[in-house]
């Protein structure tokens, strides 16, 4: 009986044509996460981001990532942490991680936050106005710069409005926000914030007409088609900017362009609680024949809310139910109407998107 012959001992060995796995640098794993993030992959980019703060636990870039990626999660404590170790990191340089902090904090704090954003902001727009201005890579320094003072004047008419020179500091905030950059929609809007604050309609409302001139005309041709490029790409200001617009464009009266507005915000997402109850709003406090067309609105709203408690706000619902009651019972037909539609033309508008997209 022969010995039994030992076995070749494979570990370690690499069968052929099978390359070895390559560990990527910092550098290389920031940017895979970069290139998941612009697809929408966020577990991936997480698991990306973790394995680069592994490497790396002070890695600046990999903590303001991470702390974007938290942000969209709605993670915020997380995010708020990791900022905030950005910033003792880096407190000099990096404006971006202490505009995203700010956001994070209340008061005095975010304040100090902004103004540090403010310098660094600043700095940047002196040493290259020109490059900055030709940059098509985000907002220039000169809007990110007038955007920090808008949200330095808001919080100056907001959390901080018992300070003694608020006042005064908002008016500078808005002056300085409105001269870093003209073309700000955000700018002129916040000063008419400031004007309704103070009790000058007529300045509001010609600041708002500023603002909304600005940006609203290549809304509406992108979104009725007379112009190419997606509507959301020409409209320089975010769904809750657009929201507060309306809001204060019904509090001056000029309900046909707050009637615009929320036409686009309502046509962008259809679950929002208060843009059908600012559209009902708008209807409303018209009076005359445009009071009825209320109802579908206020109905809207009252759906949206039992459809997502989250949105509900005790006020608001009894404003509705105070202006449906006002309104008293729909007229027969219109009833039957609700009833049997149930959806409404944005919806249809999404189901037609839909099916042009199976077909294509």
């Amino acid at each position: 009986m022969g010995k039994t012959k030992a076995k070749t001992q494979h570990r370690g060995r690499r069968r052929p044509g099978v390359a070895a796995p390559v560990r990527m640098t910092l550098e290389q794993t920031l940017e895979a996460a970069q290139s998941e993030l612009e697809q929408f992959h966020l577990e991936e980019a997480r698991q990306l981001l973790s394995r680069a703060l592994d490497m790396d636990p002070d890695c600046v870039r990999a903590l303001e990532m991470s702390a974007g990626l938290l942000l969209d999660l709605d993670e915020m404590e997380s995010a708020r942490t990791l900022l905030q170790r950005a910033v003792q990191l880096e407190p000099l340089t990096g404006p971006t991680k202490f505009l995203s902090l700010a956001q994070l904090l209340q008061g005095r704090e975010a304040a100090d936050c902004y103004e540090k954003a403010v310098q660094l902001l600043t700095a940047e727009a002196e040493a290259a106005p020109a490059a900055a201005a030709a940059s098509g890579d985000g907002p220039s320094p000169a809007r990110r710069l007038s955007c920090a003072f808008c949200a330095l004047a808001e919080l100056h008419m907001t959390d901080l409005c018992d300070e003694p020179d608020a006042e005064t500091r908002c008016r500078n905030y808005v002056s300085r926000a409105v001269s870093a950059d003209p073309s700000n929609p955000e700018a002129h809007q916040t000063e008419a914030g400031l004007l309704l604050v103070t009790g000058d309609t007529d300045g509001a409302r010609a600041a708002l007409r500023r603002s909304t001139d600005l940006w609203l005309p290549a809304f509406q041709a992108a979104r009725a088609g007379a112009a190419a490029g997606d509507p959301l790409e020409v409209c320089p200001l975010s769904y809750d900017l657009r929201l507060a617009a309306a809001r204060s464009l019904i509090e001056v009266k000029d309900w046909e362009t707050a009637e615009q507005v929320l036409d686009g915000l309502a046509e962008e997402d259809d679950q929002v609680v208060d843009t059908w109850y600012l559209l009902a709003l708008a209807a409303f406090e018209q009076g005359g024949e445009a009071r009825a067309g209320a109802r579908p609105y206020l109905e809207r709203a009252r759906q949206a809310a039992e459809q997502q408690p989250e949105q509900q706000d005790p006020e608001m619902t009894e404003h509705v139910r105070q202006m449906l009651e006002e309104l008293g019972p729909a007229p027969e037909g219109e009833q039957e109407d609700e009833d049997e539609g149930g959806e409404d033309e944005w919806t249809d508008d999404e189901e037609d998107v839909e099916m042009d997209a199976a077909n294509g």
